[in-house]
């Protein structure tokens, strides 16, 4: 029989835990290092292009939420066209869109006129109502420095626009004034003068009574006379 002594047992002791317990007493494990950047397990906050970039509006996409989009200003397909003249000496009737003060207007203010009625030359519409006369002041003579008579200005006119997209340029003069409220009531049209060299040319516009401002209230009706024939360009 093997005899052990009690001395030899607890020397053995150890070499047998470590035996049984392969771990032995080892230190417990330290906490897990933060992975370095890019390493697996990172969140990545890129994104592709194609994710953030904003999707192109349709070119002919439907106004939404009240917003207003540009009119369609390509021609009216199926429209034509033809030629006509406005001949020399035609009185077409435009309202005042502005008051003209001598008092305080300034030379070279575009002034302008409206047409309340159609203009026909025959069976055709040459000028649709709502055409626009587009004039010029030239010399502006307040009251103060008349010497024979109250305020006056020169107005020359110079274009016609319509409401269907036409223009031409045009000659023309003031025949007749009739004063709307607020206006002069004595006004005196002396013109058109001839257009020589250091001369605005058009019609010239004065008061009726010296010392007075000549005043064109908004909403006169002005007779403009064409002093040449305008061609101009009409929807058929």
């Amino acid at each position: 029989m093997l005899h052990v002594s009690s001395r030899s047992l607890m020397s053995l002791l150890p070499l047998a835990l470590a035996v049984v317990l392969p771990g032995g007493c080892s230190a417990p494990p330290s906490p897990t290092s933060p992975a370095p950047a890019g390493a697996a397990g990172q969140v990545e906050t890129t994104t592709s292009s194609a994710a953030t970039a904003a999707p192109e509006a349709a070119p002919d996409a439907a106004p939404q939420d009240g917003v207003v989009v540009q009119p369609d200003q390509r021609p009216s397909p199926g429209v034509e066209w033809g030629d006509a003249t406005i001949p020399a000496g035609r009185e077409i009737v435009a309202i005042l869109q502005e008051t003209i003060d001598s008092g305080t207007a300034r030379t070279g203010t575009i002034v302008r006129a409206v047409t309340d009625a159609p203009v026909r030359v025959g069976e055709v519409v040459v000028l649709p109502r709502g055409s626009t006369f587009d004039g010029l002041l030239g010399q502006v003579i307040p009251a103060a420095e008349g010497l024979e008579r109250g305020g006056t200005i020169a107005l020359r006119w110079k274009l016609v626009r319509t409401p269907v997209g036409t223009a031409a340029p045009l000659k023309a003069a003031v025949g007749a004034a009739a004063a709307a409220p607020g206006g002069s009531a004595g006004l005196s049209v002396a013109g058109p003068e001839p257009v020589v060299e250091g001369n605005f040319g058009g019609t010239v516009l004065a008061a009726g009574a010296r010392g007075e401002e000549l005043i064109l209230a908004q909403g006169t009706r002005l007779t403009i006379v064409l002093s040449e024939a305008v061609p101009i360009k009409v929807r058929l």
